[in-house]
């Protein structure tokens, strides 16, 4: 029994119908790479047939181009398969401090932390307490500190927040 089968050029990954894990070379059609516009030499599948009989023509790849560092994902039902997906392959995102620039708030716990993931999406988490005993009423639009450029956002948003007193 062959472990690893291969699709050459002119093979189509569209066609596979047996479970198993695919070497994919140059030249083979309907690859993940070829959906992301790079080579597939060096790529990798999975296909998981569904049906025991594999006659359907439903189930699922997943592609490894470890020259580019991306994964694919993709499903079929009745031989009918959806675009390839990227997967994120991310590490976790660096966390950063924001420096509390006005006095009437100190760090509680742990601070005001920031990081950016992959996706440009930026994560701010924060602590805050109020540094004396007057009523300030924290998250009403109140500068606490500011984002190095890169991590702002391209316009302001508030959110509500409360505070108790401990």
């Amino acid at each position: 029994m062959e472990i690893i089968k291969d699709i050459g050029a002119g093979g189509d990954c569209n066609s596979i119908a047996v479970s198993g894990f695919y070497r994919i070379h140059e030249g083979a059609i309907n690859t993940f790479s070829e959906s992301i516009g790079t080579s597939s030499q060096g790529e990798s599948l999975i296909h998981v047939a569904w049906n025991v009989n594999e006659t359907s023509g439903a189930g699922e790849q997943l592609a490894f181009s470890p020259t580019h560092e991306q994964l694919g994902w993709r499903r079929s039902w009745g031989g009918i398969w959806t675009p390839w997906r990227r997967l994120a392959t991310a590490e976790k995102p660096a966390e950063h401090t924001v420096l509390i620039i006005n006095p009437d708030f100190t760090a509680w716990d742990d601070g005001i932390a920031y990081s950016k993931n992959q996706f440009n999406a930026v994560t701010v988490q924060m602590s805050v307490m109020s540094s004396n005993e007057a009523n300030v009423l924290i998250g009403h639009r109140v500068l606490i500190g500011e984002l190095p450029v890169g991590y702002r956002p391209l316009r302001p948003r508030y959110s509500a927040a409360f505070a108790r007193k401990l």
